[in-house]
C-alpha cells in the first residue's frame, strides 16, 4: 500500500486541500474505529510536522507515545492501517459535505 498524497495542513505548511480540522477529525475517527486510545489535536500535528509524510508521522507518534504497540504490531503495518482508515474517513467527510 502506498502512502496517500493528501497533504496535512499544519502551521508550518499551508496550502490547498482539507483543513487541519478535517485531518484531525479523520485521524481521531480512524483511531476510534481501530480501537486505539489516541487523540490528536493541533499541537500534535505541529509537533509531528518535522517528519516528512503521514506514514513517518504516524510511526514517530507511536514510537514516542505508544511504543508498547510495537510488541504486538509491525510499525509499518500499523501505520498503513491507520493511514488507510484515516483516508477513508477523510473521503467520507468530504462526501457528506457535498
Amino acid at each position: 500500500m502506498n502512502e496517500t498524497s493528501i497533504p496535512i495542513q499544519t502551521s508550518a505548511a499551508r496550502g490547498t486541500g482539507p483543513s487541519d480540522d478535517a485531518h484531525l477529525s479523520a485521524y481521531n475517527a480512524a483511531f476510534s474505529d481501530l480501537g486505539l486510545r489516541f487523540r490528536w489535536d493541533r499541537a500534535t500535528l505541529d509537533m509531528l510536522a518535522e517528519f516528512t509524510g503521514e506514514l513517518e508521522r504516524i510511526k514517530a507518534y507511536i514510537s514516542r507515545y505508544h511504543s508498547h504497540l510495537h510488541r504486538a504490531y509491525d510499525a509499518d503495518f500499523l501505520a498503513q492501517l491507520i493511514l488507510s482508515r484515516k483516508s477513508q474517513c477523510l473521503g467520507d467527510f468530504a462526501a457528506e459535505s457535498e
